[in-house]
């Protein structure tokens, strides 16, 4: 999760709960090794390689660094496509 959400003291201990990773451009090193112990351990991990959520509903460009989450990994990756959530509560278009 993007860190400036995550740090937000009414969600953090929400969050905490799920093991949220947070995420931020100048540390993501840390964070990206951190999924990549999570995929270790077998717990399930959910990416999203776009780094934020899309203003057109449509798929975005994935950024650079996100497959070295994964990277000698002993895990399944199972990509997946959220579909219907545009014009939804969960998408920035309501």
């Amino acid at each position: 999760m993007i860190r400036n959400i995550y740090e937000r003291w009414y969600l953090k201990w929400f969050l905490n709960i799920f093991n949220v990773i947070p995420v931020s451009a100048g540390a993501s090193k840390g964070a990206l090794k951190q999924i990549n112990e999570s995929l270790n351990n077998g717990d399930v991990v959910c990416l999203f390689p776009e780094g934020s959520i899309s203003r057109t509903g449509q798929l975005g460009e994935f950024q650079r660094g996100y497959e070295k989450a994964a990277e000698d990994a002993n895990a399944v990756i199972l990509p997946f496509y959220l579909r219907g959530l545009w014009g939804s509560w969960f998408s920035t278009f309501q």
